[in-house]
């Protein structure tokens, strides 16, 4: 599939978005108000931007609003009603605590905001995962890699930014969540280059298959069209090799190296550059893995135009 940095952005920063939120809802309400606010107000341009960047990969952004009608079947308007419910409860939520309001109220509001987050990154996960004619993404593994990024994301940023928010034991869950999300999408990836279209091929594509072994006489389309520019995008497999371990190694490798810098230097000023440095090698790694997730998908409908399995 044809990887639009729109899209990227889109389902990068809205998930480290929403992933902030999360950890906003189960952190917040222990800490001062002022940190809580701030924490609040990048959550919602972070998710906004993402939200905002997906608009302008429409081909007509006036009709976005359309998306939203369509709520009962369709999970991209799913997922529009329930981001704008969630970035709505975090603005409350930002008000509240603005004012320094607390009580029983606002530590409900506070749950909303994380299972509303958690909810709105799986519908974004699903808007992919139900489609069949693109067996790379129709698995379970599909949510699973969203979730865990946007956990991670999340997670990562108060690791950086605000550490006086996580215990020590919380700190080693920001550790499970950076070797668990990426070992997730390592496997979304071996499954990916081991199914390649799925069951599909020329034979079930065409029907043809009770007569022995199909090959296209000629394609569709003597020119390129766009089926084939955004259903039939190619990266060679050196250079996604390459940049699936560009991703591991920003992403995961040297984060740990970082990780373990600040436990052994502690409040150090390079124990807190280290870990800004981390979030910034989780953020690039996360935004690469899902550049991929995109260019190294095939749809089936490019069974048509080349025999390929």
């Amino acid at each position: 599939m044809h990887p639009a940095i729109s899209i990227i952005v889109f389902s990068t920063f809205s998930g480290v978005g929403f992933g902030i939120g999360f950890w906003l809802g189960i952190l917040g309400n222990g800490n001062q108000s002022l940190a809580v606010v701030i924490t609040g107000l990048l959550a919602l341009v972070w998710a906004s931007v993402g939200l905002i960047s997906s608009v302008f990969h429409l081909r007509r952004p006036a009709r976005a609003i359309r998306a939203f009608s369509q709520w009962r079947s369709s999970w991209l308007s799913r997922e529009g009603i329930l981001a704008i419910l969630t970035l709505g409860c975090i603005f409350l939520y930002i008000v509240l605590r603005l004012f320094n309001i607390h009580g029983p109220g606002v530590l409900v509001l506070a749950w909303i905001i994380s299972l509303l987050s958690l909810v709105t990154v799986y519908s974004t996960a699903m808007i992919y995962t139900q489609l069949k004619a693109v067996p790379a993404w129709n698995t379970v593994l599909t949510p699973l890699v969203f979730i865990g990024f946007s956990l991670l994301g999340g997670g990562i940023f108060y690791f950086s930014f605000l550490p006086e928010f996580l215990s020590r034991s919380f700190e080693f869950i920001i550790l499970i969540l950076l070797v668990g999300g990426w070992v997730i999408w390592i496997l979304w990836s071996l499954r990916r280059d081991r199914i390649g279209m799925g069951a599909s091929s020329v034979e079930t594509a065409t029907q043809l298959g009770k007569l022995g072994t199909v090959k296209p006489f000629e394609p569709p389309h003597m020119g390129p069209n766009y089926l084939t520019r955004e259903m039939g995008y190619r990266l060679p497999k050196s250079k996604s090799t390459q940049l699936r371990g560009l991703a591991v190694a920003l992403g995961l490798i040297i984060p740990i190296l970082l990780y373990c810098i600040v436990f052994v230097y502690q409040d150090s000023g390079f124990a807190n550059v280290s870990r800004i440095l981390l979030f910034c090698f989780v953020f690039s790694g996360i935004f690469i893995s899902r550049w991929l997730f995109f260019a190294e998908s095939r749809h089936t409908t490019m069974l048509y135009y080349r025999n390929e399995h």
